[in-house]
Protein backbone atom coordinates (compact mmCIF):
# COMPACT_ATOMS: atom_id res chain seq x y z
CA UNK A 1 0.00 0.00 0.00
CA UNK A 2 1.27 2.93 -0.98
CA UNK A 3 2.37 6.09 1.45
CA UNK A 4 -0.14 8.67 1.27
CA UNK A 5 -0.29 12.50 2.18
CA UNK A 6 -3.82 13.27 0.56
CA UNK A 7 -6.99 10.87 1.21
CA UNK A 8 -8.52 9.04 -1.34
CA UNK A 9 -11.84 10.09 -0.84
CA UNK A 10 -10.75 13.86 -1.24
CA UNK A 11 -8.64 12.95 -4.88
CA UNK A 12 -11.98 11.47 -5.85
CA UNK A 13 -14.47 14.11 -4.64
CA UNK A 14 -11.80 16.49 -6.26
CA UNK A 15 -11.94 14.62 -9.82
CA UNK A 16 -15.66 13.91 -10.08
CA UNK A 17 -16.06 17.81 -9.47
CA UNK A 18 -13.77 18.95 -11.89
CA UNK A 19 -15.30 16.31 -14.49
CA UNK A 20 -18.91 17.87 -13.56
CA UNK A 21 -17.51 21.44 -14.31
CA UNK A 22 -15.58 20.05 -17.40
CA UNK A 23 -19.20 18.89 -18.92
CA UNK A 24 -21.06 21.95 -17.71
CA UNK A 25 -18.42 23.83 -19.39
CA UNK A 26 -18.83 22.01 -22.80
CA UNK A 27 -22.26 22.11 -22.60
CA UNK A 28 -22.84 25.60 -22.59
CA UNK A 29 -20.20 26.16 -25.33
CA UNK A 30 -21.37 23.17 -27.55
CA UNK A 31 -25.00 25.38 -26.78
CA UNK A 32 -23.84 28.30 -27.52
CA UNK A 33 -21.77 27.29 -30.74
CA UNK A 34 -24.22 25.46 -32.36
CA UNK A 35 -27.47 25.76 -30.95
CA UNK A 36 -28.49 29.20 -29.39
CA UNK A 37 -26.08 31.53 -31.66
CA UNK A 38 -27.42 30.70 -35.10
CA UNK A 39 -29.30 34.19 -34.69
CA UNK A 40 -26.12 35.80 -33.93
CA UNK A 41 -23.76 33.89 -36.10
CA UNK A 42 -22.75 36.76 -38.43
CA UNK A 43 -22.26 39.39 -35.43
CA UNK A 44 -18.63 39.86 -34.66
CA UNK A 45 -18.52 40.70 -31.18
CA UNK A 46 -20.74 37.47 -30.50
CA UNK A 47 -18.35 35.84 -32.88
CA UNK A 48 -15.10 36.99 -30.43
CA UNK A 49 -16.96 35.84 -27.59
CA UNK A 50 -17.12 32.29 -28.94
CA UNK A 51 -13.31 32.07 -28.95
CA UNK A 52 -13.01 33.53 -25.74
CA UNK A 53 -15.34 30.77 -24.32
CA UNK A 54 -13.58 28.24 -26.31
CA UNK A 55 -10.60 29.34 -24.68
CA UNK A 56 -11.53 29.70 -21.28
CA UNK A 57 -13.14 26.02 -21.54
CA UNK A 58 -9.78 24.72 -23.24
CA UNK A 59 -8.06 26.24 -19.96
CA UNK A 60 -10.09 25.56 -17.78
CA UNK A 61 -9.91 21.57 -18.94
CA UNK A 62 -6.70 21.71 -18.99
CA UNK A 63 -6.31 22.75 -15.91
CA UNK A 64 -8.53 20.67 -14.03
CA UNK A 65 -6.49 17.84 -15.60
CA UNK A 66 -3.26 18.63 -14.43
CA UNK A 67 -4.65 19.43 -10.90
CA UNK A 68 -6.29 15.63 -11.30
CA UNK A 69 -2.84 14.27 -12.15
CA UNK A 70 -1.06 16.54 -9.27
CA UNK A 71 -4.04 15.25 -7.12
CA UNK A 72 -3.53 11.46 -7.87
CA UNK A 73 0.55 12.06 -7.64
CA UNK A 74 0.36 13.39 -4.11
CA UNK A 75 -1.12 10.27 -2.97
CA UNK A 76 2.33 8.78 -3.19
CA UNK A 77 4.20 11.60 -2.08
CA UNK A 78 5.14 13.91 -5.32
CA UNK A 79 4.01 17.62 -4.65
CA UNK A 80 4.41 18.34 -8.10
CA UNK A 81 4.76 16.89 -11.47
CA UNK A 82 6.77 20.00 -13.13
CA UNK A 83 7.47 23.71 -12.52
CA UNK A 84 6.33 23.61 -8.97
CA UNK A 85 2.71 23.72 -9.94
CA UNK A 86 1.15 21.97 -6.72
CA UNK A 87 -2.40 21.56 -5.76
CA UNK A 88 -3.11 24.68 -4.10
CA UNK A 89 -1.49 26.89 -7.35
CA UNK A 90 -3.54 25.06 -9.98
CA UNK A 91 -6.48 25.65 -7.94
CA UNK A 92 -5.86 29.44 -7.78
CA UNK A 93 -4.84 29.59 -11.55
CA UNK A 94 -8.61 27.69 -12.11
CA UNK A 95 -10.08 30.14 -9.43
CA UNK A 96 -8.57 33.21 -11.49
CA UNK A 97 -8.26 31.61 -15.54
CA UNK A 98 -11.10 30.25 -15.46
CA UNK A 99 -13.69 29.95 -12.72
CA UNK A 100 -14.23 33.71 -12.52
CA UNK A 101 -14.35 34.01 -16.82
CA UNK A 102 -16.61 31.32 -16.67
CA UNK A 103 -18.92 33.04 -14.27
CA UNK A 104 -18.58 36.68 -15.88
CA UNK A 105 -18.56 35.15 -19.70
CA UNK A 106 -21.69 33.00 -19.24
CA UNK A 107 -23.80 35.54 -17.73
CA UNK A 108 -22.62 38.07 -20.40
CA UNK A 109 -23.68 36.30 -23.23
CA UNK A 110 -27.31 35.09 -22.07
CA UNK A 111 -28.36 38.28 -20.94
CA UNK A 112 -26.91 39.97 -23.34
CA UNK A 113 -27.78 37.71 -26.68
CA UNK A 114 -30.79 35.54 -25.45
CA UNK A 115 -32.71 38.09 -22.91
CA UNK A 116 -32.39 35.52 -20.26
CA UNK A 117 -30.71 32.90 -18.47
CA UNK A 118 -30.61 29.07 -20.45
CA UNK A 119 -30.55 26.21 -18.63
CA UNK A 120 -27.10 25.62 -20.24
CA UNK A 121 -26.20 29.08 -18.57
CA UNK A 122 -27.36 27.83 -14.85
CA UNK A 123 -25.69 24.22 -15.37
CA UNK A 124 -22.66 26.48 -16.41
CA UNK A 125 -22.61 28.23 -13.10
CA UNK A 126 -23.88 25.95 -10.99
CA UNK A 127 -21.06 23.40 -12.25
CA UNK A 128 -18.64 26.20 -12.12
CA UNK A 129 -20.09 27.09 -8.46
CA UNK A 130 -19.59 23.63 -7.53
CA UNK A 131 -15.88 24.07 -8.57
CA UNK A 132 -15.40 26.84 -6.86
CA UNK A 133 -16.54 26.30 -3.65
CA UNK A 134 -14.24 22.99 -3.82
CA UNK A 135 -11.07 24.79 -5.14
CA UNK A 136 -11.30 27.52 -2.60
CA UNK A 137 -11.52 24.56 0.36
CA UNK A 138 -8.27 23.45 -1.31
CA UNK A 139 -7.02 27.00 -1.22
CA UNK A 140 -7.45 27.20 1.64
CA UNK A 141 -6.01 24.11 3.69
CA UNK A 142 -3.09 24.09 1.14
CA UNK A 143 -0.47 21.25 0.82
CA UNK A 144 -2.56 19.46 3.88
CA UNK A 145 -5.96 18.77 2.77
CA UNK A 146 -7.29 20.01 5.69
CA UNK A 147 -6.60 18.31 8.53
CA UNK A 148 -4.65 15.17 5.85
CA UNK A 149 -1.02 16.81 6.09
CA UNK A 150 2.82 14.88 6.29
CA UNK A 151 2.63 16.54 9.43
CA UNK A 152 -0.41 14.51 10.33
CA UNK A 153 0.46 11.75 9.00
CA UNK A 154 3.72 11.11 10.26
CA UNK A 155 2.10 11.64 13.69
CA UNK A 156 -0.11 8.34 12.84
CA UNK A 157 3.09 6.58 11.64
CA UNK A 158 4.95 7.61 15.31
CA UNK A 159 1.81 5.85 17.08
CA UNK A 160 1.30 2.77 15.52
CA UNK A 161 4.75 2.22 15.65
CA UNK A 162 5.02 3.39 19.59
CA UNK A 163 1.87 0.94 19.42
CA UNK A 164 3.97 -1.86 18.07
CA UNK A 165 6.86 -1.40 20.52
CA UNK A 166 4.73 -1.19 23.49
CA UNK A 167 2.49 -4.49 22.64
CA UNK A 168 6.23 -6.09 21.89
CA UNK A 169 7.19 -4.99 24.98
CA UNK A 170 4.27 -6.32 26.99
CA UNK A 171 4.38 -9.43 24.95
CA UNK A 172 8.06 -10.09 26.33
CA UNK A 173 7.80 -9.06 29.60
CA UNK A 174 4.94 -11.27 29.81
CA UNK A 175 7.02 -14.09 29.21
CA UNK A 176 10.06 -13.25 31.80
Amino acid sequence: MPKTTANGWVVTRDILIAIFDMAGDWIYFYTVYAGAGDNFRGHAQYNLLLYVVLTVCTLGSILSLWAIVTSLGRMYRYKSLCCKCTVPRLAMSLILLHHVPQFILTAFIDLTFHGDMSWEGYLNIGSSMVALINTLSITKCGEGYCGNSEKANEDLEIATLTESVTSDYKRMSAVV
